[in-house]
């Protein structure tokens, strides 16, 4: 059974921005999705929240099982998978999109789908190693002067394992377009999600429109600066250079750090006010917190 394979993606408003909150899970080993079915029931998952688990399973997971899919009250996701009464495990199917998705961090924010590839630190928590996608964003990123070729070498390993990700995440195979987060310095010669983006479509054969999105001028990095600050900066800065570019692509958006969400998000409304049929996330590292993070990284 096919259940489809274009990602929903509902309008994003200005309220919505002012009001985001996001949170993130990885499945493995943070979350028992699969539920052992009790007295004749149907087996089921559960997962931490709707928005981009719904997404990544509608459009990846096939099956002889008729899924029906419940938000609880919380927030909760249910998918119960009629017909496998009795049966002495769950559909392989299921196992195996567990098992992929699993492996990254889902974030459940306004765009279609969006995950990150890994957290800064082992599990999420700040008190374990950092991971290796952390270790090579920080090795692939320049913080002072021209990129070398050991930054070049890392942000080509980094592009790697993104490349891997969408291999695995057929969820984002609707996507024939790519856009970088634009750097918040026009005038830098490297920029590593520009970079990773260039990289990506050239293998993937997707168009590269990160000169569509564009800072109207040149601002300090906004991860320092609290979420209302954030937004104050992009409604100021943040444009679309052509709407006709954007217009009928369904656009993966990238970029190296995911922290509370706002950069993302507010460009994700900017494309989808332009026309751009849906956005789907990709971060390479995730902090541990979901907030703006101005008292410190985690």
């Amino acid at each position: 059974m096919s259940i489809g394979n274009i990602p929903k993606q509902n309008p994003i408003s200005d309220d919505e921005l002012d009001n985001l909150r996001i949170s993130r899970w990885q499945l493995n080993p943070e979350w028992d999705a699969i539920k052992t079915p009790q007295n004749g029931e149907n087996w089921r998952l559960v997962l931490p929240f709707e928005e981009t688990f719904r997404n990544s399973f509608t459009t990846m997971c096939d099956g002889d099982f008729r899924p029906h899919l419940h938000v609880a009250p919380r927030g909760q996701l249910t998918i119960y998978l009629n017909g496998t009464q009795g049966d002495e495990g769950p559909p392989i199917e299921v196992v195996e999109w567990v098992e992929k998705v699993g492996k990254y961090v889902a974030i459940k924010d306004l765009l279609a789908i969006s995950f990150a590839l890994d957290y800064t630190y082992e599990t999420g928590n700040p008190d374990n190693g950092r991971t290796k996608i952390a270790e090579l964003r920080t090795n692939a990123k320049p913080y002072e002067g021209m990129a070398t070729i050991a930054h070049l070498k890392a942000a080509k390993q980094l592009a790697d394992r993104c490349l891997g990700f969408l291999e695995e995440m057929t969820c984002y195979d609707p996507a024939d377009a790519i856009i970088a987060i634009p750097p918040s310095n026009p005038h830098k010669n490297y920029n590593l999600p520009r970079e990773l983006a260039r990289v990506i479509a050239k293998r993937r054969q997707l168009q590269d429109l990160s000169d569509s999105v564009f800072d109207l001028k040149q601002h300090d990095p906004i991860k320092n600066t609290s979420k209302e600050n954030k937004l104050a900066i992009l409604r100021q800065a943040a444009r679309i250079k052509d709407d006709t570019e954007v217009q009928g692509h369904t656009i993966i958006l990238i970029d190296d750090l995911y922290q509370s969400g706002t950069t993302m998000n507010y460009y994700s409304k900017l494309l989808l006010d332009a026309g751009a049929v849906g956005v789907l996330g990709l971060a390479c590292e995730k902090t541990c917190r979901n907030d703006d993070n101005v008292s410190g990284r985690r």
